[in-house]
Formats: structure tokens, sequence, C-alpha cells
């Protein structure tokens, strides 16, 4: 990616992990969450309803409805909150205002057409109720590399250690790795047993001997 691809790439990760720390209890606000942020980049709804839209579900939540503000064009204008309400301010809004910038990094598919969103709602359905701290997990790791705690091969390895085993999860994080990363599996007895992570440089990395 480049830089400024990444910082906003980042923010939107940011931005998705402020709303799942916000409804930790309705995992229901999340799914409508992504839901409205699906449909303005297919161009179901334009950026004007799908802005009251994330007011309605935030509830005038001030920090999420304004944390928005970081994704819309310049010439729409900031959302604000006065008492609880949110609102406009700034230049007048485009009468058919371009998709921010949230909503296509969210949105936008993978290599295979699998977009962020997707990618995240499918690991939350797959651990939030069988097993929470795989999920947890997760977040974390995905928080760490916003936060240039780890790198993007380390993520590959971390991501190999808590799903332990379902390799078709790692496989998938395929979509989202930059051009000339590569992730294989190390096969015995016909069933993967271990992930091999090859970066652009030529560098591999094997999650059965990754000391993270």
């Amino acid at each position: 990616m480049e830089t400024g691809a990444t910082e906003v790439y980042q923010s939107a990760i940011r931005y998705i992990h402020a709303v799942q720390d916000r409804y930790p209890d309705n995992p229901e606000v999340f799914d409508e969450f992504l839901d409205i942020i699906r449909d303005g980049n297919e161009n179901r709804v334009d950026l004007s309803t799908t802005i009251l839209r994330l007011e309605e579900l935030f509830e005038g939540n001030q920090q999420l409805v304004e944390g928005f503000n970081a994704f819309l064009p310049g010439a729409y204008g900031a959302v604000e909150v006065h008492d609880g309400v949110p609102a406009r301010s700034g230049t007048s809004a485009p009468h058919t205002p371009p998709s921010s910038n949230l909503i296509r990094e969210i949105s936008s598919p993978g290599k295979n057409n699998t977009t962020l969103g997707d990618y995240m709602l499918r690991i939350r359905h797959h651990y939030q109720r069988t097993n929470p701290a795989v999920y947890q997990d997760f977040q974390s790791i995905v928080a760490d590399y916003v936060g240039s705690l780890i790198d993007l091969p380390d993520v590959v390895m971390y991501l190999a250690g808590i799903f332990k085993g379902n390799f078709q999860l790692v496989e998938q994080f395929q979509e989202f790795l930059p051009d000339g990363y590569h992730i294989e599996f190390e096969v015995s007895a016909g069933s993967p047993t271990a992930v091999v992570l090859t970066t652009r440089s030529g560098k591999v990395y094997h999650s059965g001997r990754f000391k993270g």
C-alpha cells in the first residue's frame, strides 16, 4: 500500500475498534454498522443517508459521530454533536457527495472480492459465541498492528496461533496482504500443519518456529 492509503486503512481499523468497544455487549450494533457501510459502498444509499443512519445507530454518541469526520470529503462539512444532537457544519454538502474513505476502506474488495468488513464479521460469527476469547485476541492483534507494535508477518503468525488449525481463516487473510506477500501451508499426511509466509523481500516465516 502507498503511505497515504495505509494511514487511511489504519484510521479505518481504529474507527472499527471504537465502534466495537463502545458496544461490547450488543453485537447487533456492529453488524448493523457493517450493513450501513456496505449499503453505502454498493450505492444503495448516498453519503447523506449513510451519515443519518450512523447518527441514528450511535444515538448521538459524540465520539463515534464526530469520529466519522476523518473520512468525509472536505467539501461535505463536519458532523458535530451539540447536546446529543448531531448536525453538520461548514460548507454545504454536494447533492451527490462522493463516498467516504471509511466506506471504501471497509468495503473495498480484496483480491477475491472479500471486504475487510466481511472478514471481521466472519471471524466474529465463527468465534463470538463458541470461543469469544479468540475473537478478543483477533481484535488485539489488529489493534497492535494499527499501533505499530507488531509488523505484518507477526500478524499472520499470531493469526495462525489463535485460529489453531483453522487454516481457512488464515488463508483468507491473503486477500489483504500487499503484493509480494504469500501464504502457504506445510502439509503432513495430506493435512496442513503449519503456516508459511513469504514476504516480498523473500524472507520466510514459519508458524511452527514463531516465537512472538
